[in-house]
């Protein structure tokens, strides 16, 4: 008897079947759960079914969470399977029913130990997105497999161009990935198979090596296109718009002073800041005061403690020997004596550097 190579295929299916599934039927099926899922999905398997069944209460669903996630493993993978149209052999059935008894009675222990009360909420019937993505990518992968049938029995002699299937087909990016993934696989396999020296290898694939290099082929094409269709359709989507930062969150950060008692001075709100063309600044612990000139239209603008995008030649500060007089005129003066002050004042000019301390009194913007 020629040995058994089992094929990379999506989740085990029990359509069309007239009779009970043998043994070795149900040993192949839970090596490809084994391989794709983990304890979690067979714990979710099993609620499911014994939910769906009435086998189940409520308070022995929030008995669940406590048991051990090794505890029947392979009862997950049956009643996944039955879930899905299996039948199996009576005896079986009879034993898994049995197993199932002391599964409940082991989640009616849990209750009295942790004194359980309250239901849970049913949520066996919520798909999550990553189930959702897989069940379609489960559906293409089972279509390409398909085509790879047809091409294989000969059944159809027109040329199958994966690319274009998957954009007639409507394949997302995150479908294309793990479509690319699957095939990857499967390709390596194929040529496993047709590298082995093992004769029963041999006999399970009587075809010429070229008709099973030309497999190989298929499967890495679907690969390569599944690939490029992924790249493609990234590279193709709009880039996300970068939602503005509020002046608020611009201004949050810089360190002023707010008040100075001594010169009955107030700072104007940060905010003001933000695309004026003029700042004027005073330094109560060193006596200075500074202008910032905007270098274009767009205004001056604020990064964290700092004043930014300012021409640097116009932008000074001078000591004052009288500040009283000096800042009445910055803050209550016209344009005209704006322009005025700086040069009035008999001090020797001092380029500013653009940062903000907690001396600084924000003084007036124009």
């Amino acid at each position: 008897m020629a040995k058994y190579i089992p094929k990379v295929v999506p989740e085990p299916i029990w359509e069309k079947r007239t009779g009970p599934c043998s043994q070795f039927d149900l040993v192949h099926a839970f090596q490809w759960y084994n391989h794709h899922k983990d304890s979690k999905d067979a714990r979710k398997y099993l609620i499911e079914y014994l939910s769906k069944n009435n086998q189940i209460t409520d308070l022995q669903k929030q008995a669940v969470p406590s048991l051990n996630l090794s505890w029947n493993i392979v009862d997950g993978w049956l009643a996944r399977c039955l879930s899905r149209g299996a039948w199996i052999p009576d005896t079986s059935f009879a034993t898994f029913e049995e197993r199932m008894h002391a599964f409940r009675d082991r989640l009616d222990k849990i209750v009295t130990e942790k004194n359980l009360t309250t239901a849970v909420v049913d949520t066996s019937n919520v798909i999550s997105i990553q189930d959702r993505v897989q069940s379609k990518v489960d559906y293409f992968v089972m279509e390409l497999e398909g085509k790879f049938d047809d091409v294989w029995h000969k059944q159809d002699g027109e040329e199958f161009i994966p690319y274009t299937w998957m954009v007639e087909n409507e394949v997302k990016p995150m479908h294309a990935s793990k479509i690319a993934e699957y095939f990857r696989q499967r390709a390596k396999d194929w040529i496993a198979i047709i590298e082995s020296k093992d004769e029963y290898v041999k006999e399970s694939y009587p075809r010429p090596r070229k008709e099973m290099i030309e497999a190989a082929k298929f499967f890495t094409a679907i690969t390569t296109d599944a690939e490029k269709l992924a790249s493609n359709k990234n590279a193709a989507r709009k880039p996300r718009k970068k939602k503005p930062v509020s002046f608020d969150k611009k201004v949050a950060r810089l360190k002023f002073k707010k008040d100075d008692t001594e010169n009955k001075l107030v700072s104007i709100d940060p905010v003001k800041i933000m695309g004026s063309q003029q700042l004027w600044v005073y330094n109560i612990k060193t006596r200075r005061l500074g202008v910032y000139s905007a270098k274009d239209a767009a205004g001056l603008s604020v990064k964290g403690s700092s004043i930014e995008n300012y021409k640097y030649s116009e932008s000074i500060s001078k000591k004052l020997r009288k500040p009283k007089e000096v800042l009445a005129r910055v803050l209550e003066g016209g344009k005209v004596v704006l322009r005025k002050v700086m040069g009035e004042i008999n001090s020797k000019p001092s380029e500013l550097n653009g940062r903000i301390n907690k001396d600084t009194i924000l003084l007036r913007v124009e």
